[in-house]
């Protein structure tokens, strides 16, 4: 499998979600209606989407559908935001059917908002529709949609080697770009630290720290690591507001 080259001839999606919220980072408590990818290129110990990536789950999968979006829109869409996750959905980002998602996003949201786990710099026409400085055109952008980047580089708790999880080249594209933002994972009081030493050249501003857990009771064991990071080093704090809430 490589880097934005997968060779299916249709886009695969594993899961649909409408009428709930961005339960963390930047635009936490945003309307949205999410679309998950299949296919990763991370296998994250404690990763709770693992129905998008294990073999097991192909059964699952099924080609994306705009139809399915269509419904799903709300009227007020131009309020609301499509967020685009995985999986890995920039392993996808060749295939057509991504670049059609982007743009029907773009014509109906007020944001498409793209999570990635920072390995996979994206192709030009992506980053002209995140702003990027000195592009000739917004690319893929459509009137009043914006595009954005939800990176989540991972740390050693991943379970992942870090010639897997850390690519420089992909982390400066990303970084480099107005509508990007970043969020870490963390679960322990010293992974600052680490995220200081193996990503220090991500702008502190775009960082957010986000507690490790997929229950409410775990969230209350790792936050208070989360938040004394966040304070002391000046980053935000991203709360999982989807599982605080008992969400999708």
């Amino acid at each position: 499998m490589s880097a934005g080259t997968l060779s299916q001839r249709e886009l695969l999606t594993c899961q649909y979600i409408a009428g709930t919220i961005q339960g963390e980072g930047k635009f936490c408590g945003e309307p949205s209606v999410f679309v998950r990818t299949a296919l990763c290129n991370l296998h994250c110990s404690w990763c709770d989407t693992g129905y998008s990536w294990q073999a097991g789950f192909r059964r699952r999968w099924q080609p994306l559908s705009f139809e399915a979006l269509e419904r799903m829109a709300p009227p007020q869409a131009r309020r609301w935001g499509l967020v685009v996750t995985g999986g890995e959905p920039l392993l996808w980002q060749d295939h057509p059917q991504f670049r059609a998602l982007v743009n029907f996003g773009l014509g109906r949201f007020k944001r498409v908002t793209v999570e990635t786990n920072g390995t996979i710099a994206p192709r030009a026409y992506l980053r002209a529709a995140a702003g990027e400085p000195g592009s000739s055109s917004r690319g893929a952008a459509a009137e009043n949609g914006e595009l954005w980047f939800s990176v989540s580089p991972k740390l050693a708790n991943s379970g992942e080697p870090l010639r897997r999880r850390r690519h420089p080249e992909a982390l400066s594209a990303l970084s480099g770009l107005p509508q990007s933002y970043f969020k870490f994972v963390v679960g322990h009081a010293d992974e600052d630290r680490e995220i200081l030493d193996t990503y220090g050249g991500i702008p502190p501003e775009k960082i957010f720290v986000m507690p490790e857990g997929a229950t409410p009771r775990r969230l209350a064991e790792t936050t208070p690591a989360a938040l004394a990071m966040a304070l002391r080093n000046g980053w935000h704090l991203s709360l999982r507001a989807h599982i605080m809430l008992n969400v999708e």
